[in-house]
């Protein structure tokens, strides 16, 4: 029984070459675990500042080109101004006269039997124009108008009786848009 004992002592203990270090042993963690650690926080909070700045930047960036491209000024149309302006006598008056005159283009008026088919409305000045220079070539029936210079419409007059409006929708839609689901409104 001795025997035993001795064989089962000598299977435990430790190899002759030398002990095993566990890598998370005290020896190793010792000393420089809070210098790295806070250098870990000063790289996570770097990383994050500059991820944000860029976010904030691109974001910035595309507001900027998207406002300075709808902030560019419109040729204006040389209004006619052959009649002849009377001077005002009473300035107490109660009719008030605008600072600035507005050139406001008005919309032919439609024939009996035609109607206005509103093919696109746009916010960006530089669609519009080039979509509108784009179709003068095809068809110069199209016009282009805008209330607000904000707005674009791009429309044609067409002559169509009111059972014939969808066919004409859907024709128009398929001739501007193609193979896109878009909308073509009609305005009388």
């Amino acid at each position: 029984m001795t025997e035993r004992t001795e064989i089962q002592q000598y299977e435990k203990s430790p190899e002759k070459h030398g002990e095993r270090k566990f890598l998370y042993n005290s020896e190793y963690t010792s000393g420089h675990q809070g210098q790295s650690n806070a250098i870990r926080k000063l790289l996570i909070a770097v990383g994050i500042l500059v991820g944000l700045g860029v976010i904030v930047w691109g974001g910035y960036l595309l507001y900027s080109k998207k406002v300075n491209g709808n902030t560019e000024i419109l040729e204006a149309t040389p209004v006619d101004n052959n009649q002849e302006v009377q001077p005002q006598s009473d300035t107490t008056s109660s009719v008030t006269q605008r600072d600035s005159p507005m050139a406001v283009i008005p919309t032919p008026p439609s024939a009996p039997g035609q109607y206005k088919f509103v093919c696109e409305v746009t916010n960006t000045k530089q669609r519009a124009m080039s979509r509108y220079a784009a179709l003068q070539p095809l068809n110069p029936q199209y016009k282009m108008e805008t209330a607000d210079s904000i707005h674009f419409k791009i429309y044609v007059f067409l002559p169509a009786s009111p059972a014939d409006t969808t066919r004409q929708k859907d024709s128009l839609r398929a001739w501007y848009w193609g193979a896109r689901d878009r909308i073509i409104r009609i305005e009388r």
